[in-house]
């Protein structure tokens, strides 16, 4: 987000000018900026109360380095399950890590299929109203960090035919019925097939 003016806020290397040297002048403006993607999994910290204060704990640095350089940026952090769960509960009791973040962002993959592991929409909207009922009362947004209709490796494409638009429009639908929501990212599965 620097400007390319010789300022390079923080110094070392000077990003902004690397990017336009890639032929980006412009700063990218990007405005939410999300500390991590599932930091929550089982192959990364775990979802436990203690993993969530490891997060905090390697967070809160780098938060504060990103705010330093830009005050302007809005902070988003992973959540899972719903406001209530270990991860979550831990981090929302944190009121030094509440002043420097914006948002909550869970992640919801769902399918309407009930033979799929995932959940339909009308099931991923009681986890998504409990994550927004505790942001309220913490004082912060949901951001819908990704979402997708499932697709799985025997059908990448099965999330771009009717069954997925139907249950993407489903789930949008379901959103804006929920207070609290800032914006959600739709996420496409990374398969080649799967590509609008």
């Amino acid at each position: 987000n620097a400007r390319n003016d010789g300022s390079n806020p923080r110094g070392g290397t000077d990003w902004a000018a690397l990017r336009a040297s890639y032929g980006h002048p412009a700063p990218y403006g990007i405005r939410i900026w999300n500390i991590g993607n599932e930091p929550w999994s089982s192959a990364e910290l775990g979802s436990t109360s203690s993993s969530a204060t490891t997060y905090m704990t390697m967070a809160i640095p780098i938060i504060d380095s990103m705010l330093s350089a830009d005050p302007t940026i809005l902070i988003s952090i992973p959540a899972v399950g719903n406001g209530s769960s270990p991860w979550n509960s831990t981090l929302l009791a944190s009121s030094a890590f509440l002043s420097r973040i914006f948002a909550l962002s869970p992640h919801a993959f769902y399918d309407e299929d009930v033979s799929t592991p995932n959940p339909s929409v009308s099931m991923a909207q009681s986890f998504i109203k409990s994550v927004s009922d505790s942001t309220i009362s913490a004082g912060i947004k949901v951001v819908v960090g990704d979402h997708a209709s499932w697709a799985p490796s025997a059908d990448p494409d099965k999330a771009m035919r009717w069954e997925g638009a139907l249950a993407t429009a489903d789930y949008l639908l379901m959103l804006s019925q929920v207070k609290n929501i800032e914006l959600a990212n739709f996420w496409i599965y990374g398969n080649p097939k799967a590509v609008w």
